[in-house]
């Protein structure tokens, strides 16, 4: 996992954002990523954004350029994949229409409702 955290860091200066990451490939989840998709958004990257909040603070998210968005969801034992693809659709409308959205989404039995966590860059 080393290198993959090297990986990040030259990419990701947010310490939240770089944990983001780690976690979703670190631990299994309802959907999950691998390092392939990480790298399919942050390789050219050029500029990126952190957001993370409830559903309701995705309405606070205004990035038309970015290009491409790796999202991270998590909640109670309750939800469900139409809940998190919901959530991923509403960040999808906050980015470029042509973006590329690689998401992951897990169980998270301590929380109440659900999160999200969003790295959206551009190109």
């Amino acid at each position: 996992m080393e290198t993959v955290e090297k990986y990040i860091k030259e990419k990701i200066k947010d310490e939240r954002a770089i944990s983001m990451i780690k976690s979703m490939l670190e631990k299994e989840g309802l959907v999950n990523l691998d390092f392939e998709d990480v790298k399919s958004i942050l390789d050219k990257a050029k500029e990126t954004r952190f957001f993370s909040g409830t559903e309701n603070d995705i309405a606070k998210i205004s990035y038309p350029e970015a290009d491409g968005a790796l999202v991270s969801i998590e909640g109670p034992e309750t939800m469900s994949l139409d809940e998190t693809r919901n959530i991923v659709d509403k960040i999808s409308d906050k980015i470029n229409e042509e973006a590329r959205i690689v998401w992951g989404a897990r169980i998270n039995k301590k929380l109440e409702g659900i999160k999200f966590f969003a790295i959206l860059a551009k190109r």
